[in-house]
């Protein structure tokens, strides 16, 4: 995994404790929540605070008509088809609608695309098949907003619409008999925070009429913080009130599916936002990765706990395929980017026979989070791939995608993720007006937001308990992380087999057990008695009624790191690849004899050492350097570099023959530079 530049908050001190007197909060929860955009202090107060006082339904653009045409629909037993979406948004937005109206006795069904066969929102297949079923009314939740032509055939067919989405709006809007959508441009509510569950339960409030709003989310609340944190909308405005309840109606819920899959995820006692996007939200998205998302529906309106039962152990297996058919791409597609070096490209394009495309969305972020680099995955059978790409902060996906359209089927997304389709043939041609793209763009590199390095004695069982005021986290509102400077490791441990780190560190007369989960016992590039700075998050363990705290790593360098200089040399190395050579590139990339030395004697000391355990131990070479020195001595074959676990790992190679460092490819092209530098 690629190093971040790590942005630590300096400033907004004083506005923080501005808002802390006006308040009479804390001054280091004022100061957290200054860093998370608040600078009203009536704004923050508001979010601090746990009553829910919901905007008024009818705010929303054509909610009047949607509530009064839904109404009629009831009253005059019409068939009503709820169409819903595969996602969890989706199918949460669902499961409530559906549920209110079957209570209000409508007659009533639902209808979830399949993900693979029909994709994203209406389709007119789709549309014919309700008709059958004699359908009079259609309700869309969380999507709907850009089904034009849809919605046409659907009036030809002597079907109404009303539209419930909160998706951006592509062009003009359907002529539907009302189009409830917070991004309308004609919507001035403050409904566009919400998912598309969110959006479903406002109609529902306005259904409802002078019903009491918190009763209603104390009925509806479950389900509704599932498809809140699922669809990662910001937890701001209702959404916050949203999901810190919902969260404990999910606690103590009456619901079988919620219990059921509660049971499968194994999850007990205390329940939060991160355990809902981690453990339950990918259950529920399982159904529509794997196979039939109306499963998932079922489960959340089951009323025989067998059945909930049958249906979330289900869920949980097809979550555990998810996994394996995710972790198995995810290796196929890493041993292509390192075999055809589609590493060096700016933006990573790789592509695969038959690749689950259910999954290849989710790979798509692991690949960028390895390499740094946003990255598209494709897969297809026949002329067409379809996939799926994510991206860095400071890259817009959706931009490049736009500069290279005149090589795409379809494409869509927005900044940090989107969808595309192609030719397979055109594939090399689509990858290079991407790259060609991303030469146009500043030099990016990918970036840690810390809220403030901390002094050891501050990091205390009473912080803890003031981050948790902000809490639920979730978009807009993340989980704050601190830094602590300087520790000395005094222990490194192996946890669940060898798959995760367990480290001591001290420091300020302090020690503390820091957790790193995102690199195995055998890649840790570090060693007892070494002194690293650590970005991390703040978790608190309890036990018998005592706390302890521990530190989830979220990044970890050396001691006084300097990221400047790091970023510079592979910047230097980028350029070089690229064919942009600077005065600086020779001095900056092309190795001595005793620096290829160094390298060797440390793999030497350790076989199978990763890129940073050799780069950590020999910082003053520079990270662009370091990468010549190992692509000559792989070029040479002395050492060889082995893809394993999603890590790259280099060994020597026992009794090579020898080679003249200088024959190396890579050393030939720096010496020319050099020459042509020497006589211009």
């Amino acid at each position: 995994m690629g190093l971040k530049k790590w942005i630590v908050h300096r400033g907004g001190r004083e506005t923080a404790l501005e808002m802390a007197e006006e308040l009479g909060i804390n001054k280091f929860l004022a100061l957290l929540a200054v860093h998370r955009g608040f600078e009203d202090p009536f704004e923050l107060e508001s979010f601090l605070s746990d009553d829910y006082d919901p905007e008024d339904p009818f705010a929303l653009t054509d909610m009047d008509r949607a509530a009064e045409r839904v109404l009629s629909a009831i009253e005059n037993h019409e068939k009503i088809t709820v169409y819903g979406d595969y996602d969890c948004d989706g199918v949460t937005a669902t499961a409530i609608l559906y549920s209110y109206l079957k209570k209000r006795g409508a007659l009533v069904d639902y209808y979830i695309p399949d993900r693979i066969a029909e994709g994203y929102g209406m389709n007119e297949a789709a549309v014919r098949r309700i008709h059958e079923r004699g359908t009079n009314l259609i309700i869309t939740v969380d999507n709907g907003v850009n089904a034009v032509k849809e919605i046409e055939l659907a009036y030809s067919l002597g079907m109404e619409v009303v539209v419930t989405d909160h998706h951006l709006p592509q062009g003009v809007l359907p002529m539907a008999g009302a189009v409830v959508d917070p991004h309308r441009k004609d919507d001035y509510s403050d409904a566009w925070v919400l998912c598309g569950a969110g959006v479903a339960f406002k109609l529902i409030t306005a259904l409802e009429g002078d019903a009491d709003p918190k009763a209603l989310l104390l009925e509806y609340g479950a389900l509704l913080a599932l498809g809140t944190v699922g669809d990662i909308v910001p937890l701001r405005l209702e959404n916050r009130a949203i999901v810190k309840r919902g969260l404990r109606c999910i606690a103590d819920t009456p619901s079988l599916g919620l219990k059921a899959l509660k049971d499968a995820a194994g999850i007990t006692g205390t329940f939060s936002a991160t355990q809902l996007s981690f453990q339950l939200v990918p259950r529920i998205n399982a159904a529509g990765r794997m196979g039939d998302a109306a499963r998932a529906v079922e489960l959340l309106l089951a009323n025989s706990p067998k059945t909930a039962t049958t249906l979330a152990e289900e869920l949980n297996r097809e979550n555990a395929e998810r996994q394996a058919v995710g972790d198995r791409i995810f290796k196929e597609a890493v041993e292509k980017i390192d075999r055809e070096k589609l590493f060096e490209d700016d933006i990573i394009v790789v592509s695969g026979d038959r690749w689950h495309s259910g999954v290849v969305g989710i790979v798509a972020a692991k690949i960028t989070e390895q390499y740094g680099k946003p990255s598209i995955l494709l897969s297809g059978e026949g002329e067409l791939l379809h996939g799926s790409g994510r991206s860095v902060e400071g890259f817009n996906l959706f931009l490049a995608l736009q500069a290279a359209s005149e090589e795409t089927v379809t494409f869509g997304g927005h900044e940090q993720a989107a969808g595309v389709t192609i030719k397979k043939e055109r594939l090399p041609a689509f990858r290079r007006l991407l790259n060609d793209y991303a030469k146009t763009v500043p030099e990016f590199v990918p970036k840690l937001s810390i809220d403030c390095e901390l002094a050891p004695g501050k990091v205390t069982v009473e912080l803890y308990d003031v981050i948790e005021l902000l809490a639920p986290f979730g978009a807009e509102n993340p989980v704050p992380v601190f830094l602590l400077s300087n520790m000395k490791i005094t222990a490194v441990s192996p946890l669940k087999d060898g798959r995760f780190c367990k480290i001591t560190v001290s420091g300020g007369g302090k020690n503390y057990t820091v957790l790193q989960f995102s690199e195995k016992y055998c890649d840790f590039p570090f060693a007892v008695g070494d002194f690293v700075d650590i970005a991390f998050e703040l978790l608190a363990n309890e036990y018998r009624g005592n706390r302890t705290l521990s530190l989830r790593a979220v990044g970890m360098r050396p001691a006084k790191f300097d990221e400047d200089a790091y970023f510079s040399s592979l910047l230097e190395y980028r350029r070089f690849q690229m064919g942009k050579i600077s005065e600086n590139t020779v001095s900056a990339l092309l190795p001595d004899r005793k620096e290829f030395i160094a390298v060797f004697t440390f793999l030497r000391r350790r076989p199978e050492a990763t890129f940073f355990q050799i780069h950590f131990a020999n910082t003053a070479l520079g990270a662009g350097k370091i990468s010549v020195i190992l692509k000559a001595l792989c070029s040479l074959h002395l050492i060889e570099a082995v893809l394993k676990d999603g890590v790259t790992r280099y060994s020597i190679i026992p009794n090579a023959a020898k080679a003249e460092l200088s024959s190396a490819e890579i050393i030939k092209r720096l010496n020319a530079c050099k020459n042509a530098d020497g006589k211009s």
